[in-house]
């Protein structure tokens, strides 16, 4: 992931989630802004920014629709 990449996070499985995005009904998709330095990225939501990082990818929690590279 880079900034300006497009990514989805992942849906939830249980009905009654109360994360961050369940909470906020988001669409999910996301627009990366800028890279943190935690080795981390803020991403730009319909509800408000949330960080993501490298090994939520990799554990399939998010999906990059547009790389920027």
């Amino acid at each position: 992931m880079q900034v300006g990449d497009i990514v989805k996070v992942k849906d939830c499985v249980k009905p009654d989630c109360m994360c961050f995005f369940c909470c906020g009904n988001s669409n999910r998709v996301g627009f990366i802004s800028t890279v943190l330095p935690q080795d981390g990225y803020a991403t730009i939501f319909d509800i408000g920014e949330w960080d993501l990082f490298d090994f939520d990818e990799e554990n399939g929690l998010v999906k990059v629709f547009n790389e920027n590279r």
